[in-house]
């Protein structure tokens, strides 16, 4: 068969090797929604955001479908309409790149939506929105062409979804009915397991949407749950939906027939609860509490429910819920700072003890020779030193939709605002930026990654001033959308937008020039009153106590004193007079300095000899 169980032991093998997975945010609010991701990959990812024009297909045309490597680059060719993956791009011509075939074809639509992407689908011009999280699953297969069946890939799905759909329900649909006729594959054989995740969000719903290969690897089982309003839920490489009633089409939706499936493998029993995830997921990869404590974290900062940070068995226990009420009314800027938690403050922060450094950092590099020498694990953060972009999407009721782009790392970037609905073309400063082009300072991307990096160093030094100059940049952009969100002039709409990203990534390389400055060498180095100072901070003292500072070498014995000389009177006084004159010169002798005392005392007894 074109399709295989999942084995646990040979997807733990390769989640060392490699790490590529995310995180994603749903809030369904009483102005719309807010959906989230983080694209959390390796060093060879495509980070570059890129517009998909609206076309329009003779009467029986074909859509192409192509593989979606995700590393850069993601595409290539002139099929998609986008000027970045052209082959004569000068970042595709650096990378010798050629056209992509397709895999195969599927029936075009008539007409099709603008919308843009980075490595996943993230919105499209009605304001239909989606964030990615790869999960593990029962079942896996292959992609046509590489040994199986299977025509479409999460990515594919997606993108195929925001150009014909302008509801969540209608993707939800769209989506699983395209997987079950044509087959699905998820990135088989890879560290994020076979399955997939998309958050899909309107203006007025709120969605999970859950997918996976079937058995024989030539269609695909999927189910939706929807979001209850005020709510807000949380995937993070873990199917998280349970309990379903297939009959309530309002709130769940599914293959049909996907229990009497399970029966047939041995996976579920007439009689049991229908859970999604007990069901069809293969639990946590890599180690416990991969997905669990992101969950964790991002319910405890964004709902009104106390759960366990600890719990025994993720997918059999059910320790969090699908959903829960929001503890407040969300905003972006809410689901930004969960992108940018390292667990700080709590007993997982990564930045605290010896394990961040010195000057505590949140960030554990990954892989080396040391790690396969020495068993372990460290927490696996929301903030991630990996990520090669993130977003918080807003699709909003009477309002044209706002998607706030994060390149590089979510704690050492600023979200900049973009408007599909309203704007031309995307920046230039957030459509390139290939990591294996060199530091390019017009890009956005590199911005980020040269400061984030150069932080490394002195982390909290540097995160301050990072973090001050992100709320005054990312104050800006929201100020920017409120002024633009009743434009319909597109001109308008993309210059200022432009201008904006562009004005960022110029203060941030600023900020980049102003820090090195200061904290270069070890020292710290600025203006005060005029005056040029320059301190050296060191080391904090519990530091130095943990790594044997004071085991150190010992000082050095004190130099001994020379002893004072008296004067030429003195020294040939005679009597009572030359007594005292010793007298004076042993009274001088230091104290407290042994071999410096004893020095000085036959020093003075050669003179007065």
């Amino acid at each position: 068969p074109g399709a295989m169980y999942a084995a646990r032991a040979v997807g733990l093998a390769l989640l060392a090797a490699a790490a590529q997975a995310c995180t994603t945010l749903i809030y369904v609010g009483e102005d719309g929604t807010l959906v989230s991701h983080s694209n959390d990959a390796e060093g060879d990812m495509d980070p570059r955001l890129v517009r998909i024009p609206a076309r329009r297909h003779a009467a029986g045309a074909a859509r192409p479908v192509f593989a979606s490597p995700e590393a850069f680059p993601r595409y290539v060719g002139r099929e998609r309409g986008a000027v970045q993956y052209f082959e004569d791009d000068p970042e595709n011509l650096n990378y010798n790149a050629s056209a992509f075939a397709p895999l195969g074809y599927i029936p075009e639509a008539g007409s099709t939506y603008s919308y843009v992407e980075s490595t996943y689908a993230i919105q499209n011009t009605e304001g239909l929105s989606f964030g990615e999280s790869t999960c593990s699953a029962v079942f896996a297969t292959s992609a046509v062409g590489n040994g199986g069946q299977a025509l479409l890939s999460i990515d594919q799905l997606a993108q195929i979804a925001l150009e014909r759909c302008d509801t969540a329900r209608c993707a939800v649909k769209l989506m699983g009915t395209l997987g079950e006729r044509h087959g699905f594959y998820g990135p088989s054989g890879s560290f994020e397991g076979s399955g997939e995740s998309l958050l899909v969000g309107d203006a007025d719903e709120g969605w999970v949407f859950h997918i996976l290969p079937s058995p024989d690897g030539t269609s695909a089982v999927w189910a939706a749950a929807r979001v209850p309003p005020g709510h807000v839920a949380v995937v993070a490489n873990m199917y998280v939906i349970r309990e379903m009633d297939m009959t309530d089409t309002e709130w769940f939706l599914g293959r049909r027939d996907m229990w009497e499936l399970a029966e047939r493998e041995g996976l579920w029993e007439r009689g049991q609860p229908k859970d999604f995830t007990k069901t069809f997921s293969d639990g946590e990869y890599a180690h416990k509490y991969y997905s669990g404590r992101r969950m964790w974290r991002a319910f405890s900062m964004l709902a009104d429910v106390e759960l366990p940070p600890d719990y025994k068995d993720l997918k059999e226990d059910a320790p969090y819920p699908f959903s829960a009420p929001a503890s407040r009314k969300l905003t972006a800027e809410d689901l930004m700072a969960v992108h940018r938690s390292w667990y700080e403050g709590t007993p997982y922060d990564l930045s605290a003890g010896l394990k961040g450094g010195a000057f505590g950092s949140p960030d554990r590099w990954s892989g080396g020779e040391g790690e396969s020498e020495v068993e372990g694990n460290w927490e696996r953060s929301i903030a991630l030193f990996r990520t090669s972009d993130s977003f918080v999407i807003e699709s909003r009721k009477a309002l044209p939709g706002v998607v706030w782009f994060g390149a590089h790392a979510a704690h050492a970037t600023v979200y900049t605002p973009i408007m599909p609905s309203l704007m031309s073309e995307v920046p230039r400063a957030l459509s390139h930026g290939w990591p294996g082009g060199g530091v390019d300072r017009t890009s956005a991307y590199w911005s980020f990654r040269a400061l984030f990096n150069l932080a490394q160093a002195k982390w909290s030094y540097y995160y301050p001033y990072m973090s001050n100059m992100q709320h005054q940049l990312e104050l800006k952009g929201r100020e920017l959308v409120d002024s633009l969100s009743s434009e319909v002039d597109e001109e308008v709409v993309t210059q200022a937008l432009v201008a904006h990203v562009d004005y960022v990534v110029a203060t941030w390389w600023q900020l980049f020039n102003d820090l090195l400055s200061r904290f270069a060498d070890g020292f710290e180095s600025y203006y005060s009153n005029g005056v040029w100072v320059s301190t050296s901070p060191g080391y904090p003292a519990w530091w130095l106590q943990r790594v044997g500072y004071s085991r150190g070498p010992p000082p050095v014995s004190a130099p001994a004193a020379s002893p004072p000389r008296p004067s030429p009177a003195l020294a040939a006084g005679e009597g009572a007079r030359g007594e005292e004159a010793l007298e004076a010169c042993l009274g001088a002798c230091p104290r407290g300095q042994e071999e410096g005392f004893r020095a000085c005392v036959r020093a003075c007894a050669r003179s007065f000899a």
